[in-house]
């Protein structure tokens, strides 16, 4: 292995033999002409990774990717199928936070136990010991058997553990999803610690501003391999497209820059539905970030841009844009009704408009979609829908804080047509 390298995998693949029935397993271990009775189930495929001393890489993969099967293959619980993993330096692995408790054990016991394992020496387990428990703050149960614990109260004795001595390659396997908010703050303050000392980390997580936060490098796992390998934002990027998208295998072919049959002039990675209408195109609906990036993931307390590109084919007195957002239950959260702020007056045909909008923040943890109408007023009392878009969108955290600011601008070269018409 490299110098300077501390964990690297060369060409590793996870196979599992799938048994239709438990006696087939008999069978073949009896069978004369060594015949297979099982389905071979691929894991992880052909994996080439080198990862670097203090380095943090976060892995992102849809369900069934392959990150977990990876995770283990690096901490030594699962044995590749072929290729080899070659680690330096001491590992701990929270693959699961009550793993390395034994539930007829007390916490004390256990605590003692692991220290003893991870070869903490005599005279350094009292204060070890120490800063355990005032991480944990079990209380009195720390003389109780751990089978008795909350899992909240497991899982803190667990990472407590787990982080008690500082290792040189640190594997994280979506534990941090579980506790209350004061617990998992705790979490990520202990795990800055570790990376100030230089610890290497393998995180997975399904909170995608954490992986951004932590990590400097990941990669991506489609299929079993590994499809993209870059900077950590750069990568989340390309996740949430094929996340959110209709057709993944296009999705990836044109993140690749692979050539598809047809070429899209609106993101389908994330217009879920629209209904049709001949006299109004939408161009473009899409969400920025300040550095300008597209985006279908919102950061807490970070500022966004919707921008929505709209060609009209026919004349109309006044329009009316309206943008909602909604929760997967189909619960309304309006944060953009304003006639005032989206009507746009004497339409002509062949007149097209920017609409930006920026806000602060959205609602609660959870995916969403944000909703946009367009609509035909003909007097105050009757409107015609023209058109619906659907854009989804997912936020980590934060709750409702809204500061809209609204643009609609007509594009100068309509206005030039409209006057030549005139």
């Amino acid at each position: 292995m490299k110098k300077g390298m501390a964990i690297k995998l060369d060409n590793v693949s996870k196979y599992y033999k799938i048994y239709d029935r438990a006696r087939d397993r008999v069978k073949e271990a009896f069978s004369p002409f060594r015949k297979k009775y099982y389905k071979e189930f691929c894991a992880v495929k052909d994996i080439n990774l080198e990862i670097k001393k203090g380095e943090v890489l976060g892995i992102f993969g849809l369900n069934g990717a392959g990150k977990s099967t990876l995770l283990k293959m690096i901490a030594g619980v699962v044995t590749p199928s072929k290729g080899r993993v070659i680690t330096h330096g001491h590992i701990n692995a929270m693959l699961e936070l009550t793993g390395s408790l034994n539930p007829e054990l007390t916490g004390r016991q256990n605590i003692d136990f692991n220290l003893s394992l991870n070869g903490v020496a005599d005279s350094e387990k009292p204060q070890v010991t120490k800063s355990i428990i005032d991480f944990a703050e079990i209380g009195d149960h720390l003389d109780q058997p751990v089978k008795s614990y909350s899992s909240g109260m497991g899982a803190r004795l667990g990472f407590g553990i787990a982080t008690s001595t500082k290792p040189e390659i640190l594997i994280v396997d979506e534990v941090l999803a579980v506790g209350d908010v004061v617990f998992q703050n705790k979490c990520f303050i202990k795990i800055r610690e570790l990376l100030k000392g230089g610890t290497t980390v393998v995180f997975v997580s399904h909170n995608i501003s954490l992986m951004i936060e932590f990590c400097n490098r990941a990669i991506l796992l489609y299929d079993r391999e590994i499809l993209f390998d870059g900077p950590s934002r750069e990568i989340a990027h390309y996740y949430q497209k094929i996340l959110f998208s209709n057709d993944r295998n296009r999705t990836i072919a044109e993140l690749k820059g692979l050539p598809i049959e047809l070429a899209y002039k609106s993101d389908e990675s994330s217009i879920l539905s629209n209904t049709n209408n001949e006299n109004v195109i939408v161009d473009q609906f899409s969400i920025y970030d300040t550095e300008g990036v597209e985006t279908s993931f919102l950061e807490t307390g970070c500022v966004y841009d919707i921008v929505i590109h709209i060609k009209f084919k026919k004349n109309y007195e006044k329009v009316r844009l309206k943008l909602n957002a909604s929760d997967i239950t189909g619960k309304q959260l309006n944060f953009l009704d304003s006639v005032a702020e989206s009507l746009i007056s004497n339409v002509y045909e062949h007149d097209s408009y920017v609409f930006r909008t920026s806000f602060k923040n959205i609602v609660f943890i959870g995916k969403y979609s944000i909703k946009l109408e367009i609509l035909d007023i003909t007097d105050k009392r009757y409107s015609v829908n023209l058109l619906d878009h659907e854009l989804e969108i997912r936020f980590e955290s934060g709750v409702i804080g809204m500061e809209p600011l609204v643009n609609i601008d007509k594009i100068e070269a309509d206005i030039n047509n409209v006057e030549s018409k005139k």
